[in-house]
């Protein structure tokens, strides 16, 4: 986000995640978007949740692995939405980790305690996530618990 302000774009972030488990993936993810604007001060646009179009989409790929067609088609599903619904948007393609990218959004996001979600968001990789987890004698994953920056002698740099 640095980069596109030192860039001279003027961006707006957006939150569209339907995958996301509906007890506590998108309050989740809306208080760590909410929480991100204050740091940022950039406009938020929380676009619709569309749950049963994405399962809709993803029937028969319950079982792929992470990185394969589902994620493929969940990436594809949001850009066309997002592209429907703002039509003169423009896309920027950066890949921010590259060169140290990652190093102050891990920084930022210890000082603001924002939540660490450790899986994509999608129920089925948190269900991959968990069996990978506890067939490597890890804990399962516990939705709405962890926060950079909480010291509990957790590793925060994946």
């Amino acid at each position: 986000m640095d980069a596109m302000l030192a860039s001279g774009i003027d961006f707006h972030d957006l939150l569209l995640q339907s995958e996301y488990p509906p007890a506590q993936g998108i309050p989740a993810a809306k208080r760590r978007k909410y929480s991100l604007r204050r740091v940022i001060r950039r406009p938020f646009i929380d676009a619709d949740q569309d749950r049963d179009n994405w399962f809709a989409h993803a029937k028969g790929m319950e079982n792929e692995p992470e990185r394969g067609i589902r994620c493929t088609m969940c990436f594809d599903m949001r850009f066309e939405r997002t592209a429907a619904r703002y039509p003169d948007l423009l896309y920027w393609e950066c890949n921010w980790r590259k060169g140290g990218g990652s190093a102050p959004m891990i920084e930022i996001s210890k000082r603001e305690n924002f939540y660490r979600q450790e899986y994509c968001g999608c129920v089925y990789s948190l269900c991959d996530s968990n069996q990978h987890r506890v067939a490597t004698g890890r804990e399962r994953i516990h939705l709405g618990v962890k926060f950079y920056g909480v010291e509990d002698g957790s590793d925060t740099s994946e």
